[in-house]
């Protein structure tokens, strides 16, 4: 339950803002706002960029535009990133990776983890592809991470 220091954003991103339908909110943590805001960024396109970065993006249609991109699935109920490689209908072929702890995952070696999802089972689309935090590991960005983790 949100508190009054937590702030309540939409869970879809602003470049979805214009689909107000069926947006849902997660709340985040006014600290993380707080820290952001105190590293400089108080002009719009920071402003904006940021607030993409603490909202879930799951696509709002299954088409070509997907492929190459970075998403984030649930597989077993579990959350997974992967990459895009295929789109149907309402499917989409990901290449994940695979889990080693929490918020930490690698790509499999040397056979690819391949598979197809229903849209519903794609949580977000990232920003950015997950980031190196040793040799082999990645992480996805801890903010986005969190919405992930504490998703409803």
């Amino acid at each position: 339950m949100a508190t009054s220091n937590d702030i309540t954003l939409p869970e879809q991103g602003l470049a979805h803002s214009n689909n107000s339908s069926n947006v849902s909110n997660t709340t985040l943590p006014e600290a993380a706002i707080s820290a952001q805001t105190d590293s400089g960024c108080g002009n719009p396109d920071q402003q904006e960029k940021f607030l993409q970065q603490t909202t879930l993006r799951p696509p709002l249609d299954v088409d070509e535009t997907l492929i190459g991109k970075h998403v984030v699935v649930l597989y077993d109920g579990l959350p997974y990133p992967g990459v895009v490689k295929d789109v149907d209908e309402n499917d989409i072929e990901v290449k994940v990776m695979h889990k080693a702890g929490v918020n930490r995952y690698y790509w499999p070696s040397p056979l690819e983890d391949i598979c197809w999802y229903e849209k519903e089972n794609v949580l977000t689309v990232l920003e950015s592809e997950p980031q190196h935090v040793t040799g082999r590991h990645c992480q996805i960005d801890p903010i986005t991470w969190k919405l992930i983790a504490n998703r409803k």
